[in-house]
């Protein structure tokens, strides 16, 4: 029997289940039009995007998309390749009704899985889906106090005030650019090109690359703590002020 496990696999909630029914009293793959490829789209397309309608006029830039580390706009229009799936939920649902029914009910459904590889259906079933509870966000709901004091990077999402490192996790909502370095907690600073170069511009002041440490870490807090202004200046270029 084909079941929506074997789209959005063992991970769909019973909540999430129920939302494929909503008020239509049948699950969605039986509506063959526009409301049930908008609600089929708002379950396919939740573990990646989300839709801010206030983001911005361009409609990619409303779409974000969770690219592994972090959220950001859609300028790539993926919510529109990732909604060519839309066609294969209808195309395994024909599989079952001719199983089951014959393949006059089944052909109906294959010609509306058909109609749904067309970019005007596409798009129509992605309006439905932008505007369902399971993809709807505001810019409010990014970036809140549950991400201060962490800071997004290759390897995970670090925890600044313990060090400790966490896999990234699309439900933190983090929105900033993720650090492309890896993070190696235990790795020793000392003997490095960054000790090196610290100590070259400093001109070997243990205190003042003390100093340059803790704001270079204030910096990746994510608060405003400390109401500190740097101005950087030298007598010449080349000295590490950029």
């Amino acid at each position: 029997m084909w079941t929506t496990d074997d789209l959005w696999g063992s991970g769909l909630s019973a909540a999430e289940r129920d939302q494929l029914r909503l008020d239509v009293g049948r699950p969605a793959w039986e509506l063959q039009n526009d409301e049930g490829g908008g609600l089929i789209l708002a379950l396919l397309l939740r573990p990646w995007l989300r839709h801010n309608p206030s983001a911005a006029s361009q409609s990619a830039r409303c779409w974000l998309v969770w690219t592994g580390t972090h959220w950001t706009p859609d300028v790539w229009r993926c919510h529109l390749d990732l909604a060519r799936e839309l066609a294969a939920v209808w195309d395994a649902y024909a599989d079952e009704v001719r199983r089951t029914s014959g393949d006059d009910a089944a052909d109906a459904v294959a010609k509306w899985a058909d109609k749904c590889r067309q970019v005007s259906r596409l798009e129509a079933a992605l309006k439905i889906a932008s505007a369902l509870p399971a993809l709807r966000v505001t810019s409010a709901d990014f970036d809140g106090p549950d991400c201060d004091y962490h800071l997004s990077c290759a390897s995970g999402v670090i925890d600044v005030r313990t060090g400790d490192l966490h896999p990234h996790d699309p439900c933190r909502r983090m929105s900033l650019r993720s650090a492309p370095a890896s993070y190696e907690p235990n790795a020793d600073w000392h003997g490095t090109r960054g000790a090196e170069h610290v100590e070259r511009v400093t001109c070997g002041d243990v205190e003042l690359a003390a100093y340059l440490q803790r704001l270079a870490g204030a910096a990746l807090w994510g608060v405003q703590r400390e109401h500190v202004f740097a101005l950087w200046h030298g007598p010449r270029g080349g000295n590490g002020k950029g």
